[in-house]
């Protein structure tokens, strides 16, 4: 088996790791939204699926770039335009 690919997603790798969460991604730009173990017990939140086109994936690889090389408060602006913007999910 590849090393890339996690375990418990067949054809997935991993794109990114946040504090509460991992993104995965397949070839096809399918993602899926993998919640700590303490998020999914407390919130019973399993995983999410996203299918993006190929724009779509591009503009979340380019914010996960720029994530990934930000200080942790922008850090934290930027995985919520993330999650917000580019996941849609609700802002709360």
């Amino acid at each position: 088996m590849d090393p890339n690919y996690d375990d418990g997603l067949n054809g997935y790798r991993l794109l990114a790791e946040f504090p509460d969460y991992d993104l995965y991604v397949n070839d096809d730009n399918a993602v899926i939204q993998r919640f700590n173990e303490g998020i999914a017990n407390s919130w019973q939140e399993f995983d999410l699926d996203f299918a993006f086109d190929q724009e779509d994936m591009e503009t979340l690889k380019k914010a996960i770039k720029l994530y990934q090389s930000s200080d942790p408060i922008q850090a934290e602006k930027i995985k919520k335009e993330i999650e917000v913007e580019i996941l849609g999910e609700v802002d709360e």
